[in-house]
């Protein structure tokens, strides 16, 4: 396909043409991650649940087999991460994962009338 089809941005040339490969070594593993002493590293099980205080929280299939760590932060909160990505906070009312993406960026309900 890459050698049969010109592409008209390529000048007419197929993508074999331009195609170089990289001069980076691609490593065979992944490095370990670098979690601190006292995080609470977790390997992610198959059905992509973390065990947390005899609990199981979801996190992401994706992730199965898979080290994140659990920090508390300066406010109480546990956050996951995996490696470097922020996962998002554990909610200890209901166990399971608040995206980062989720997360209120500000107060919610009355309370923000109240303000």
């Amino acid at each position: 396909y890459n050698e049969e089809r010109p592409h008209e941005a390529l000048g007419m040339d197929t993508p074999a043409q331009h195609y170089r490969p990289s001069t980076r070594p691609m490593p065979k593993t992944a490095p370990e991650p670098d979690y601190p002493a006292e995080a609470a590293v977790r390997g992610v099980r198959q059905n992509g649940a973390v065990k947390w205080r005899g609990t199981e929280i979801y996190v992401s299939a994706t992730l199965a087999g898979e080290p994140i760590a659990i920090e508390e932060t300066e406010n109480g909160q546990w956050a996951m991460r995996f490696y470097a990505h922020p996962l998002g906070f554990i909610d200890e009312k209901h166990m399971k994962l608040v995206r980062r993406s989720a997360a209120p960026t500000g107060p919610l309900g009355a309370a923000a009338t109240a303000l």
